[in-house]
């Protein structure tokens, strides 16, 4: 019902629900996150977390919000927090994986910067291609939440 509820744009009614079943808080948190109102869904998400409340599903979709603002150390230990709940939690793997994939690319980008001209062409860039490609084909994979164009267009708006 707190799913339903928040797909029919009734937020008094999905409030209500959670009043008078206060276990039901992540419920209400993810299907606003999967709802596209990424700003609700955060607010919800800061109270489940300081009350220790936060299910593997919430702490999967902070690590995902964090994820999309490039912050991939912050959002690693969000997805391992997640995999620490539910081990078979295949989206946070994948999206720990493009994280870990993510921090190696831009060490490694970092250390060819500081190269000079004449060692630019070598392992180092065989490498980060590998890497480029590796990073690709999991974005391939169904692991982060998608949002219809309506869903993304409140989630702009809001």
């Amino acid at each position: 019902m707190i799913e339903q509820s928040v797909k029919l744009h009734q937020p008094a009614l999905s409030e209500a629900l959670i009043k008078l079943f206060p276990p039901f808080r992540s419920e209400l948190a993810a299907a606003l996150y999967k709802e596209g109102n990424r700003n609700a869904a955060g607010e919800h998400f800061i109270r489940l977390v300081s009350d220790q409340a936060a299910d593997a599903k919430v702490l999967f979709y902070i690590g995902e919000m964090v994820f999309d603002k490039g912050h991939y150390t912050e959002a690693s230990e969000w997805f391992q927090q997640a995999l620490e709940q539910m081990p078979e939690h295949e989206a946070a793997r994948v999206g720990l994986a493009l994280c870990y994939l993510q921090q190696a690319k831009l060490s490694m980008e970092e250390a060819l910067n500081s190269l000079d001209a004449a060692n630019v062409h070598g392992p180092l860039q065989t490498d980060i291609g590998a890497i480029h490609k590796s990073i690709f084909l999991l974005n391939r994979t169904p692991w982060h939440t998608q949002w219809s164009f309506r869903q993304s267009e409140g989630r702009t708006a809001k």
